[in-house]
């Protein structure tokens, strides 16, 4: 997934994952200096997206 955001995006892009799952698209995207927004409709992958992006977006990961 890293090699996908950086090859198709530049640091500052937004980048959208409609299907964000465990949310590794945005972890790729964050770590690459890129911004964010992931979509799934699964309570508990937003769940683990929350915890697993803490680092890069602290103020959601205590939001609900």
């Amino acid at each position: 997934m890293r090699r996908i955001v950086s090859a198709s995006t530049n640091p500052g892009d937004l980048v959208l994952d409609f299907f964000a799952g465990s949310g590794t698209f945005g972890e790729s995207a964050a770590r690459g200096g890129r911004d964010f927004i992931l979509i799934d409709s699964n309570p508990e992958a937003v769940e683990i997206m929350r915890e697993r992006l803490a680092f890069a977006h602290p103020d959601c990961a205590s939001s609900r």
